[in-house]
């Protein structure tokens, strides 16, 4: 192993990668899905980026030269959820200034 398990630009790296995919994929949960509320596209996004980090640690693991490590999956969902959020807050914070419930 080259790297610690807790190397924290690797894990921001990872967070990151996956904050615009999680904050795209919730926009697209929510427009796709109407009735989905934004609590469970936030829960959608950081569980689908989850499986995806997951699944990437899995290939890594047959890749030589490659190692997987569990908590780079647990970073691509914080990154995920954290992508999530952001969307979610901007919306919030659009309502608001319209004047309208969230």
């Amino acid at each position: 192993m080259d790297r610690a398990p807790w190397d924290v630009w690797d894990k921001a790296a990872h967070v990151a990668e996956f904050f615009p995919f999680g904050l795209l994929l919730a926009l697209w949960l929510t427009e796709r899905f109407t009735r989905l509320g934004q609590a469970a596209a936030v829960c959608t996004a950081a569980g689908i980026s989850l499986a995806i980090g997951a699944l990437d640690e899995l290939h890594q693991s047959f890749v030589p030269g490659r190692f997987a490590c569990v908590w780079d999956a647990v970073a691509d969902a914080i990154g995920g959820a954290a992508g999530a959020g952001a969307r979610t807050l901007a919306v919030v914070a659009k309502h608001r200034l319209e004047g309208r419930d969230p």
